[in-house]
């Protein structure tokens, strides 16, 4: 006589799980019965008692209810139970598992279950000078003109002695005693105040006395870059003379450096990132919905995505600059070699000085306001003073937000709020509250994206667009409803 076991189980509803306890009794299938909804006729169950879980040949059962029919015999009426049934079958299956176990675990996948619903934390990841050079002191002047000859060139640069285009790299104060041994107007008279400003305003005075004539005509191009000379080059005294004429206007051994046509200075930096501060050791929050990137150069502002930065810790940066006329660009990197380039900046980090030159009658008067108009458009952390740049301009303090107007060419040189500066925000926000996210992942499961046999996962498990073959016996209804728990979710025990 055929035999089925009856007891109970803890198993949840949608487990593969095939552990009960039970009493084995010998049964008759109820005449006529079906095979997934069958019922038995049954003798020694304890009378009163629940059950709810039947196991019959290699078949597993919901038990529905027991109904006494005589005072030995009772019905037991049941509904087959299709995971634990074909659980060979589903687990020597392969699917999608989307959400699996901690083994099988992809911790930088975001988790989509979950919303940001606060900020965890905002943390300064770098602040750095991206061209590695003294940006405290009053800067530099670089002079491009025209020479008829050359007495005493440097012997570094001896390539370059001689007549054609050459650019002079010297100190504020080596460009205030140029202006005069060239025209013979003595910069400081009459003048106050040192540095950046006094010489501005020598400067405007020598071309407004010069009205455009012959040696204004041969200087090409006068910028202004913010970087300690030292710091570049070892400025030597030389002898030059401007215009394409016969005995040229002498500037007598100004301290200068011969600048070679297209000379660039590099600076290779690197930063890293604390993500345990930021993400509070949930990989998944260096996805965008999570995690914010800004970096902030004198080029202006640039969004990043997170995700360009979540497979590192570390990261590298290049910077050049071109001393003849200041433009610059700079790579960020994911790795040493700069081969995985995250992102690209350019910009201009001089002041074009002939630009400011107004040949008026009231280029001192314009002085006075430059510095409520330098940058143009400009937008730094915060809505405070630039810092950095006291003694260098006229009204310095002034708000960066509300400035209109530029200096020729140098309308991105303070973007940030140190001259010269690299600086990288980054903001994260928590989950909507969810206790432990491991806790969380152990009962619903771990992000996992991969192809994977059934076999290899245990615990909870949730497929897209799985589809269980080689059950043996399973109806189309069966099937569906495997396929049912395995795409909604279910737990392999």
């Amino acid at each position: 006589m055929p035999t089925i076991t009856i007891g109970n189980t803890s198993k949840r509803i949608n487990s593969t799980s095939q552990s009960f306890s039970g009493t084995q009794l010998s049964c008759r299938l109820k005449n006529p019965t079906s095979l997934h909804d069958p019922v038995f006729e049954v003798q020694g169950l304890t009378d009163g008692a629940m059950y709810n879980y039947a196991s019959y040949g290699s078949r597993y059962y919901w038990v529905d209810d027991v109904i006494q029919t005589t005072n030995s015999i009772q019905e037991v009426h049941c509904h087959l139970d299709p995971l634990a049934t074909f659980k060979s079958a589903i687990t020597g299956s392969s699917a999608l598992v989307i959400y699996g176990d901690s083994t099988n675990w992809s911790k930088l996948i975001d988790d989509t279950r979950l919303q940001p619903e606060m900020r965890y934390a905002t943390e300064t990841i770098a602040n750095a000078n991206m061209f590695g050079l003294d940006t405290s002191s009053a800067g530099c002047v670089a002079m491009t003109f025209t020479s008829t000859t050359s007495v005493d060139w440097i012997t570094h640069t001896s390539t370059l002695a001689g007549t054609g285009v050459h650019t002079a790299l010297m100190s504020v104060e080596e460009m205030r005693k140029c202006i005069g041994d060239l025209t013979g107007f003595d910069p400081g008279q009459g003048i106050s105040g040192s540095g950046l400003q006094e010489m501005l305003e020598a400067f405007g005075r020598v071309i407004q006395s010069l009205g455009g004539g012959s040696i204004a005509d041969y200087i090409q191009r006068i910028i202004w870059l913010p970087f300690k000379l030292s710091d570049i080059v070892t400025a030597t005294g030389a002898t030059y003379r401007l215009g394409m004429f016969i005995g040229g206007v002498l500037a007598d051994q100004c301290n200068w450096y011969d600048v070679n046509p297209g000379s660039i200075w590099a600076h290779n930096g690197n930063f890293t990132i604390d993500w345990g501060t930021l993400t509070g050791g949930n990989d998944f929050m260096k996805n965008e919905r999570w995690l914010s990137m800004q970096v902030y150069t004198p080029g202006g502002y640039q969004e990043i995505p997170a995700y360009a930065f979540k497979y590192a810790n570390t990261f590298y940066y290049r910077t050049t600059f071109s001393i003849t006329d200041g433009s610059w660009t700079m790579r960020l990197a994911s790795d040493s070699n700069m081969h995985e380039t995250l992102a690209t900046f350019s910009g201009s980090i001089a002041v074009d000085l002939l630009g400011t030159v107004n040949l008026g009658n009231d280029f001192t008067g314009q002085i006075a306001d430059m510095g409520a108009s330098f940058v143009s458009g400009a937008v730094a952390m915060g809505v405070g003073n630039i810092a950095g740049i006291q003694g260098r301009l006229p009204q310095t303090n002034f708000n960066c937000r509300s400035a209109s107007g530029s200096f020729s060419g140098a309308s991105s040189l303070f973007l940030t709020s140190t001259p010269a500066a690299m600086i990288i925000y980054a903001q994260s926000y928590m989950p909507y509250t969810i206790g432990s996210y491991t806790d969380y992942c152990n009962r619903y499961g771990y992000p996992v994206n991969k192809y994977l046999q059934l076999n290899s996962v245990s615990g909870y498990c949730q497929c897209a667009s799985a589809s269980v073959n080689g059950a043996s016996g399973a109806t189309e209804g069966d099937l569906q409803t495997i396929n049912t728990y395995l795409n909604s979710g279910f737990y392999i025990e």
